[in-house]
């Protein structure tokens, strides 16, 4: 996993002997280089997977990560340039034109992380905790704040971390520090390609979702001789009909599929058809409850903020133990296609279309297609587009609604519920909404400023590389080009992602293209649920999340039995929970 520390120093003679001491200490670790230094910075990384550092032009800067071009761009000349330049998974550090001035810039997915600590008087910037642990605070304090939001919305990108004394430069933030303290701005933002009105048609829309999978697929793709790759639904079965699209046959992939004994959770047929019909290899692979194994998450590496959703998929799978037989060094999954290609069983794309048209007969065509693909009937369609015409309201409070989990909220103390999601929990380029329509913005906010996370909690320990995790639709080319596109015609034909199916018809099956329903894991997670109860309920009722008022101590003990039947619906919730208690008693 590719690490990297910049130190910054201050002006005091201990802030000197602090960088140089952590600095010398990292460099003596097998891996560890100077990526860049310049007067008051040092930067330090361990290439891997790939990832390594690239100095910027003039050599004032250095770019950390993985980073593409984009096509007929020059070269940038200032961090503030990267966005429109270079997209990726990358952080960068430049002196700026003032000698005392450090210049930090994260890309727009947040890919690679950029957490800030401070030891005596020295800024410390760092991906990994780890790294820099040892010169942290013995005890670090949980920001409640954090909790309490996270507890309600853990999906959406945040500005702040979990702990008290460490910040986090946020995805598209432009950072800099200076005598004169921190200043702060964004030089991207999604609400720029949303408010786009340039598509008008349904092929224009196809034309720029195709182009825009293939070329990211084509560059994340390059150089790699053999991959992984996790087969089973819609957005999956693309990324492998793109890969072996634009790599032919001089990529050796291996997909894969993970499934459990019930009809929910197998996929294989669907899985089976997609690899056939690119032509690689397909491994099936039961997904066993008995591979996972909780009692080790009090050995995790913990970083500052817990992870959003506990997945067990990967040690029910062993997923790095395959990835080593075939000696595959990235894995790569359609995650976010459901976010970027729009499914919604709503009627908000008909709602966003009657704040920009006019025409009857679209009105009827986009009316039908919400009808249907929203279950509702067709009068109630049109009434509330015609509401919506005339009168252009805010986006309600219930819109935000539809991201949370509300089979986590009987866990939850009434007090966090009633109290709603903290003041600055949120990233500030969600609080801030161009003119556009409800359907946008909840494009916006399910598809922008996110990222798989960079370190994969569940990695076995004693491998110093682990095969880089990859995740093409969360790209930014992808989320930019998919949110210039309308929302209706997104859903054309009141079908979900139907513009995404259209797009790549040629590389799918049928099976694959007619599919519209879901597979889920709900029989893995009831059964690690199930082995671990006594376990769970134990770490819930006596630990931090409990003594701190965020979790309701009497639901859990009546939910919760180890005696009695678990409901399907508090499953993920119990065992998230769990996980985000752990996380919060190792600090």
């Amino acid at each position: 996993m590719y690490r990297y520390v910049a130190l910054l120093c201050g002006e005091s003679d201990e802030s000197a002997m602090v960088t140089a001491a952590i600095k010398s200490a990292l460099l003596l670790q097998p891996g560890w280089r100077e990526a860049w230094a310049s007067k008051s910075i040092c930067v330090i990384h361990r290439p891997s997977g790939g990832m390594d550092a690239e100095l910027l032009p003039n050599e004032n800067g250095v770019l950390l990560g993985r980073s593409f071009a984009r096509s007929s761009s020059r070269a940038p000349l200032d961090l503030s340039e990267l966005a429109d330049r270079r997209w990726g998974s990358f952080v960068a550090f430049a002196q700026g034109r003032a000698s005392d001035t450090c210049e930090i810039y994260r890309d727009p997915t947040g890919g690679l992380p950029c957490w800030h600590g401070q030891v005596g008087g020295a800024s410390l910037f760092f991906c990994d905790i780890e790294d820099v642990r040892r010169w942290l605070p013995a005890k670090m304090c949980l920001d409640e704040r954090f909790l309490r939001g996270f507890a309600l919305l853990p999906g959406l990108p945040r500005s702040i971390g979990g702990l008290e004394n460490i910040s986090q430069v946020r995805a598209a933030e432009l950072v800099r520090l200076s005598r004169r303290g921190r200043e702060s701005r964004f030089s991207w933002t999604p609400w720029r390609f949303a408010a786009d009105r340039s598509i008008l048609t349904f092929d224009e829309g196809i034309a720029l979702v195709r182009d825009a999978v293939l070329s990211t697929v084509t560059s994340l793709a390059y150089g790699r001789e053999r991959l992984l790759h996790s087969i089973g639904g819609l957005d999956s079965s693309i990324v492998l009909g793109a890969l072996r699209a634009t790599s032919g046959a001089a990529l050796d992939i291996i997909a894969f599929n993970g499934f459990t004994d019930s009809a929910p959770g197998d996929e294989r047929s669907y899985a089976r058809a997609a690899a056939d019909r690119a032509g690689v290899t397909f491994v099936p692979i039961r997904l066993d409850a008995r591979r996972v194994n909780l009692d080790c998450l009090s050995r995790w590496s913990h970083q500052p903020s817990p992870v959003a959703f506990f997945d067990v998929t990967a040690p029910a799978a062993d997923i790095y133990r395959l990835a080593d037989e075939v000696g595959a060094c990235s894995i790569w999954t359609g995650v976010g296609g459901d976010n970027v290609f729009f499914q919604l069983p709503h009627i908000l794309p008909a709602i966003d279309l009657a704040r920009t048209s006019s025409n009857p007969a679209e009105w009827l065509t986009v009316a039908l297609d919400a009808a249907r693909y929203g279950g509702e009937s067709l009068r109630h369609v049109l009434c509330a587009m015609t509401r919506e015409r005339l009168l252009r309201t805010d986006v309600p409070n219930d819109l935000r609604d539809l991201f949370a989990p509300r089979a986590r909220f009987p866990f939850l103390s009434p007090d966090v519920i009633a109290a709603g999601l903290p003041d600055g929990y949120l990233h500030p380029l969600l609080e801030t909404a161009a003119d556009v329509g409800k359907a946008k913005q909840f494009h916006v906010w399910v598809s922008a400023l996110l990222s798989l996370d960079h370190r994969d909690p569940w990695r076995p320990s004693q491998r110093s590389e682990t095969p880089e995790r990859v995740a093409p639709l969360l790209a930014q080319p992808v989320v930019e080009a998919c949110l210039r596109v309308p929302a209706w015609l997104l859903v054309r034909g009141g079908v979900d992602r139907s513009m995404a199916r259209y797009a790549f018809r040629d590389l799918l099956p049928q099976s694959v293209l007619r599919r519209t329903s879901k597979s889920n894991p709900n029989r893995l997670y009831a059964d690690v649920t199930r082995a671990n109860m006594r376990l769970i309920r134990s770490t819930l009722l006596d630990g931090t999340l409990s003594r701190m008022g965020i979790l309701n101590r009497a639901a859990i003990e009546q939910k919760l039995r180890i005696d009695g039947m678990i409901s399907c619906d508090i499953i993920d919730s119990a065992l998230d929970l769990f996980s985000w208690e752990i996380w919060s008693s190792s600090w």
